[in-house]
Parts: C-alpha cells; sequence; structure tokens
C-alpha cells in the first residue's frame, strides 16, 4: 500500500523494527484495540466503521506507527512527524483517502498485526503473546520462554 497526501508518498512497510512493534503495542493498548471485538451480528465493514468511531482519538496515532514517508525509516520522531503532517491535512480529497487508508489498515491490522496475536493466535501464524501475568521461564538453554 502506498499513497500520497499533500505531495508526500506513505507506505507500510514490508517489515518493522522492534521499537515500531513496541510503540504500536503501546498504541494498541492505549486505544483499547486488545479488548476490541466484533460483535455477533457485525459485517467486517460495520466493525471497521465501529471501530474508526471509537479509535478516532489514537488512529493518527496507529497510523504513523504503521506508516512511514518514503525513503524514510520509522523512528519515533519520524511517527510524531508522520501523525502531524496527516493530522493537518486540510484537502478533501486527501482527507477522504486518509479516512480510506485507514479502514484498510485498521482491517490489515486487525486480522493480521499485533492485536490478533493476542485476540486470535492463529490468524497471525504466530504463538500468542504472552498473558502479561505470565512470567518468563528459564529454559534448559538458559532463555526464558513464556510458560
Amino acid at each position: 500500500m502506498r499513497f500520497v497526501v499533500d505531495g508526500v508518498a506513505y507506505a507500510r512497510p514490508t517489515h518493522t523494527t522492534f521499537a515500531q512493534d513496541i510503540y504500536l503495542m503501546e498504541q494498541v493498548r492505549a486505544a483499547g484495540l486488545d479488548k476490541l471485538q466484533a460483535g455477533a451480528h457485525e459485517t467486517p465493514r460495520t466493525f471497521v466503521d465501529r471501530m474508526q468511531r471509537e479509535l478516532a482519538p489514537v488512529l493518527l496515532p496507529i497510523m504513523a506507527g504503521l506508516l512511514v514517508p518514503d525513503g524514510a525509516a520509522w523512528t519515533r520522531d519520524v511517527a510524531m512527524e508522520t501523525e502531524r503532517a496527516l493530522g493537518a491535512t486540510t484537502d478533501p480529497a486527501a482527507k477522504a483517502l486518509l479516512r480510506a487508508e485507514s479502514a484498510q489498515l485498521l482491517a490489515h491490522f486487525f486480522a493480521t498485526g499485533i492485536a490478533s496475536a493476542r485476540i486470535s493466535p492463529s490468524s497471525s501464524g504466530e504463538e500468542a503473546l504472552p498473558k502479561e501475568s505470565e512470567e518468563p521461564v528459564p529454559t534448559e538453554t538458559g532463555r526464558a520462554s513464556s510458560g
């Protein structure tokens, strides 16, 4: 996914850095995404629409955690500038694009991102994240495992 807002091209990187993952986990918790679930009779579209409404206060930080300007490496400073730049756009066409892209990002993020690892481990193809109360357990190799 690549799109242009106010002359700047943004894209979602193929691979995230560990710092970016941590930033996104912070945003996920702040947004309550780790607790958000689709209603029994909600379609994917109505669920994404509700997510956009409920997560409006943290939508820009989440987008800034998932997107980088072309040619830039993700850092917290780049995320803050991305959040500022996306939030400052006044062009109606750019705002419509951002609404559509935010819906796509949230749907993708929820289906395959950090939130889905905690909510539905099998959908991301990875093991579930340990519960915050679980303590790492040392293994024979001396490395910690969660249990």
